[in-house]
């Protein structure tokens, strides 16, 4: 009987004794659609801290999204369903140059069970007083890569496992990131709300545009670009408005437009950086 309380113990502290760190169990990762079939903006998805959980032996911790993570020091381990077991897919204790082997996601379109990629580059990026260390990777393997190459401390990837060739526009985009210390905005957009009438965010999200023609305004958002020229025009071509504007916000009244098909282009240094429609009804 005393053989079998110790390894008990035993089990339950070479189990829990490793320091879970990813994900926090504050963690949330906010997405939100970027197109397609519906206007941007429209859908979205919360995921987060579900409950721990003993798998093989382990202690993880699963997400409401299924999956299952275990860190060991610096490394993330997820459990590979289809394998039975823990595999490694981040590791943080790798230097720039060094190769590292990561587990590839079982895929339809690939026998790959592992992938390798180079850590092209670290830098730190500073949250809230909080400093979290990004991996810039290239994959060596032209079947699977981390979507826009990279992960990093507590977020990871931006769909946690690395992606299949790349991903279609239209797919959701990793909007917010927050924890119980940090707050990352991606959208310059409230994380958990959904905007109807977004009509256009860049890649790096410092460039939003809101078209409300039912309220006679459009908001331009930009962080941290030079001056922007604004032009508005209308089917056939003619300029209704063009103004430089150095604000990070910057609202445009166009009650007075009548009703029809317009565009709004946005220029940074000569250079066209936007351009959408508006209808106005």
């Amino acid at each position: 009987m005393k053989i079998i309380v110790l390894n008990i113990i035993a089990l339950l502290i070479v189990t829990i004794g490793f320091s879970q760190s990813f994900p926090l169990k504050s963690s949330k990762w906010y997405y939100a659609n970027a197109g397609g079939t519906m206007p941007p903006n429209t859908t979205l998805t919360i995921y987060g801290y579900e409950k721990d959980t003993i798998i093989n032996d382990t202690l993880g911790r699963k997400l409401n999204n299924d999956l299952v993570f275990y860190s060991r020091n610096d490394s993330v381990f997820y459990y590979n369903v289809e394998q039975y077991k823990f595999e490694l897919i981040y590791d943080f204790s790798a230097n720039e140059g060094d190769t590292i082997e990561l587990c590839a996601p079982s895929s339809e379109l690939s026998d790959l069970k592992s992938f390798k990629v180079i850590i092209d580059a670290i830098n730190d990026e500073e949250y809230d007083g909080v400093t979290l260390k990004k991996y810039h990777t290239i994959s060596i393997n032209s079947d699977f890569r981390f979507e826009k190459d990279f992960y990093m401390e507590r977020i990871g990837a931006i769909y946690f496992l690395p992606v299949f060739g790349y991903s279609i526009p239209e797919s959701d985009y990793l909007k917010c990131y927050e924890d119980s210390s940090i707050l990352i905005n991606y959208s310059n957009i409230p994380c958990d709300s959904l905007i109807g009438n977004l009509i256009h965010i860049n890649e790096r999200g410092d460039l939003v545009i809101h078209s409300d023609p039912e309220n006679g305004i459009i908001e331009i958002q930009s962080i941290g670009k030079e001056e922007l020229v604004i032009e508005l025009s209308d089917i056939s071509g003619r300029l209704v408005y063009s103004k430089r504007h150095d604000l990070d916000k910057t609202i445009i009244d166009i009650s007075s437009l009548e009703t029809g098909i317009y565009l709004i282009r946005v220029r940074l240094r000569d250079k066209l950086i936007a351009t959408e429609k508006i209808i106005m009804k």
